[in-house]
This record gives C-alpha cells, sequence and structure tokens, in this order.
C-alpha cells in the first residue's frame, strides 16, 4: 500500500510538470518527454501519460492520476522553470523539495516586462512592414496598452476582443490626431504591427503541433479555440475601423528596409515576443538571434519558392533550438517559438478573416493561400527535423546494442 502511495505521488507530480508545460505551449510530445524524466528520476518507469480534451492522464500499472491542464498561453517562464525542476529531481532532489518549488514556480508573480515587451514586438513589425517612426511610435503605444489590457481582462471571450479592439481605436485616434498636427501616419501600418501581438497565429500553430505529435483531442480543441480567437480579433479591428471611418487618415505604399535591417528587426520583434512572454533574459537574446537567423535563411531563399525557404528556415531554427537547449535549461520549444515568430503567418490570416467579415472574398482567399503555404512549410520544417532525430536514434540503438 505505500509503494502504491508512492507512485500515485510520483505520477501526480509528473502529470502536473506535463499539464503545466502543456499549457504553457511546449508540444504534447516535449511536456510527455519531461513528465516520463520526472518519473525515472524516482524510480517509476513504464509510465504512459496521454492529453486528454482539458486534462492530462498518468498510469503506472494498477496506478492512475488524472490532472487538469492549465491554459496559461505561450509562458516562457513556466516553461523554462519546469525544465530546471526536472534536471533537479534527475540531480537527485527529493520529492518533496521538488514539489515544493514547482509550487512556488506556479505562484510565482509574471508578467512584469510582459507590456513593455508587446509593444516593442509591434513596433519592430511595424517597421518591418516598411512603417516610419510615427507608425512605430503609435504602434508601440496601441501594442502596450492592448497587451497589458488582455493580462488584466481574465473573461476569455473579452480577452480575445477588448484588447484589440482598443489596440485599433489607439492606433485610429493617435494617427488621425498626428495627421491633424501635420505629420504623416498610416494607420493601416500602425494596426498591422499592433495586430501582432494579438493574433494567435502561434497558438494555431502548436495546436497543429500537438495533433501531430501524440495530443490529438488536446491539439483540436486547442485549434477551436485560437481559430475563435482570430475571429474574434478579426471583428474587433473591422469593428473599430467602422466606427472610426469619420476620422482623416491617409495611406500611400512605403517599401520595406533592406534584407539585413529586415534581419535585426525580426530580431528585435522575436525578442519582443520573449520578453511578453516571461522569458529570461539569456532566452530573450537566444530567441531574437535565432529569428534573425531563420529570417536571414528565409529571405535568402525566398526568391526562388517561397515554400522551400520557409522549410529550409523552420528546419534550421529546429536544429539551433535543439542545440541551445543541450546547453541552457529551457525546453527547445521555447527557442523554436521565438525563432518561428517572423515566419508564422498570424498576419496574412488575420486579414483573410478580415476580408472575410468585410465580404470580399478574393483578397480573403489569396491571404488564405499564404496562410496555407506558411504554415505547411513550417509544420513540414519540423516534422523532416524530428524524423531525422528520432531516425538517428534509432541507428544509434541498432549500432551499439548490447551482446546480452
Amino acid at each position: 500500500m505505500c509503494e502504491k502511495r508512492g507512485v500515485v505521488r510520483v505520477l501526480a507530480f509528473a502529470a502536473e510538470i506535463c499539464a503545466a508545460l502543456a499549457g504553457a505551449g511546449v508540444s504534447a510530445a516535449a511536456a510527455v518527454g519531461c513528465a516520463r524524466e520526472a518519473c525515472a528520476a524516482y524510480g517509476c518507469r513504464g509510465a504512459s501519460f496521454s492529453l486528454l480534451a482539458c486534462h492530462v492522464r498518468a498510469s503506472a500499472g494498477a496506478a492512475c492520476v488524472l490532472v487538469r491542464v492549465r491554459r496559461l498561453g505561450c509562458d516562457f517562464g513556466i516553461a523554462e522553470d519546469c525544465r530546471a525542476i526536472v534536471r533537479l529531481c534527475l540531480c537527485g532532489a527529493p520529492l518533496c523539495r521538488a514539489e515544493r518549488l514547482f509550487r512556488a514556480a506556479l505562484h510565482r508573480p509574471r508578467h512584469r516586462a510582459a507590456s513593455p515587451g508587446g509593444g516593442l514586438a509591434c513596433a519592430a513589425f511595424c517597421a518591418l512592414f516598411g512603417g516610419a517612426v510615427a507608425e512605430c511610435a503609435v504602434c508601440m503605444a496601441a501594442g502596450t496598452a492592448a497587451h497589458a489590457l488582455s493580462r488584466a481582462v481574465k473573461f476569455p471571450f473579452l480577452c480575445a476582443v477588448v484588447p484589440p479592439a482598443v489596440g485599433a481605436a489607439v492606433c485610429l485616434l493617435s494617427c488621425s490626431a498626428l495627421i491633424c498636427f501635420g505629420v504623416d501616419c498610416r494607420a493601416a501600418y500602425a494596426a498591422a504591427g499592433c495586430v501582432m501581438i494579438s493574433v494567435p497565429g502561434i497558438l494555431l500553430w502548436r495546436a497543429f503541433v500537438d495533433m501531430f505529435s501524440g495530443g490529438a483531442l488536446f491539439g483540436a480543441l486547442s485549434a477551436v479555440r485560437a481559430a475563435a480567437c482570430f475571429f474574434a480579433v478579426a471583428f474587433a479591428y473591422v469593428a473599430a475601423g467602422a466606427l472610426f471611418c469619420f476620422l482623416p487618415q491617409t495611406d500611400f505604399y512605403s517599401p520595406p528596409p533592406s534584407p539585413i535591417v529586415c534581419c535585426l528587426l525580426c530580431g528585435a520583434g522575436a525578442a519582443g515576443f520573449c520578453a511578453a512572454f516571461n522569458a529570461r533574459p539569456m532566452c530573450t537574446a537566444c530567441g531574437g538571434a535565432l529569428a534573425s537567423v531563420c529570417f536571414f535563411v528565409y529571405s535568402a531563399l525566398s526568391a526562388r519558392n517561397v515554400f522551400v525557404a520557409c522549410l529550409a528556415a523552420a528546419a534550421a531554427g529546429r536544429v539551433l533550438s535543439a542545440a541551445l537547449s543541450r546547453a541552457a535549461s529551457p525546453p527547445a520549444d521555447v527557442f523554436f517559438i521565438s525563432a518561428a515568430v517572423p515566419l508564422v503567418p498570424g498576419a496574412p490570416l488575420f486579414y483573410c478573416l478580415c476580408f472575410l467579415i468585410a465580404g470580399k472574398f478574393c483578397f480573403a482567399a489569396a491571404y488564405a493561400a499564404d496562410a496555407f503555404v506558411f504554415y505547411s512549410a513550417v509544420l513540414c520544417g519540423e516534422a523532416l527535423v524530428r524524423l531525422a532525430a528520432r531516425a538517428r536514434r534509432a541507428l544509434c540503438r541498432h549500432a551499439f546494442r548490447r551482446p546480452f
């Protein structure tokens, strides 16, 4: 009986680790792998974990545990803490200490640098799209306000509608005020940058990854929630544009910056996203550098084939993130999500839904095709690297098999 209670306690701890990682945006395969390492650290081998719709089911022999998944969005701080706790378990830390550290990590105050990080990400991508200083300043103010409001609002539906509506209203009002003072400020460029912090492009991409990596039901539910959030954000921006359509606006085309500047802006935007996702400074710097490298690979190959360029950039980001994960404590998904920020087509899917709501179906179909190409390329690049790593491990096991 005492042995069974110990197994249940270890299973419950590992299932909570898995649930926290899955709720923080880590893929289902990585979350299950960390949970198995936590079980193996305390002698509970052969445990199986499965991600259900809203729960994690852990079983080992006759013992079975069910833990609810906390929906945290993308929270790199939780992922880093859980990975560090699992490494402590592998080094021989007592189970009571690991449980105490895990509870402290869940209740630790966060989001201190979240709002400035969101503003930095919005301003960097606004400059990447061709925005000038005025548009970037407006975008930073609107992105900071929208992201701070999204952290303050607790109800899921209001969190999906109110912050983007406030961000769009701030963009339109600020650009109109600057135009009245004689400053050229284009609301379309400011809104394009501000929307980057609101659209759940990364969450939809991670949901697809979960569906193909062992958590089909969990990934499908996450995909439905991300799609509903996409519609809510698009409706909020369309409603804000219709409400403030009487304001004076100007619009003209501005060419994008040079490729080197684009790479630097992608790095700054990914670093802002890392800060918004509560990453530590080391992870923020590495994520920005990886995003710059991935965008450089994409821009170098995009002239020939966009799909191949995005696939190669995603594969390079996955390989480099795995190498960084071996040298540092965070999981590889933390680095890879940061590296894939410029590749995930959140903006094309957002504009697709906006044109769909407005009744312009030809433009919606064009943006939907672009989003499909980018999503499929990123997923194929990640899948190829995973399959190559799995084949390499299988070959190593076959080559170094024990003779007895």
